[in-house]
């Protein structure tokens, strides 16, 4: 892999699934960036990293929304807030659950 190459993915019922080759001491950056539909709960799927049974080294994520959504819930309080823009970063990420971002309305 190289900087700025777009990885091939195959949709699946409730996400996305991609393959990739890291070699051992290896280390692989890899910049996720998509949009949704908004709902009433909005689940993202963290956890997985328990199945590897190694936290990610580094993990840094943002969520940003426009001004139709007002947030109800955050299940994980942000390190930042900058305007419609929330900041994580986190050393050693291994959390036991998903993130979950309940809103009050949706206008789609």
């Amino acid at each position: 892999m190289s900087y700025g190459t777009d990885l091939q993915f195959e949709k699946v019922t409730d996400g996305i699934t991609f393959r990739m080759t890291v070699m051992p001491r290896d280390t692989v950056y890899i910049n996720v960036a998509y949009n949704q539909k908004t709902e009433k709960e909005n689940i993202y799927i963290l956890e997985s990293t328990q199945l590897w049974g190694k936290p990610l080294q580094r993990a840094d994520f943002s969520l940003s929304f426009d001004n139709s959504v007002v947030i109800d819930s955050l299940s994980w309080q942000p390190c930042t807030m900058i305007n419609n823009k929330y900041y994580w970063h986190y050393i050693d990420f291994f959390p036991g659950e998903n993130f979950i971002v309940r809103i009050k309305n949706a206008v789609n």
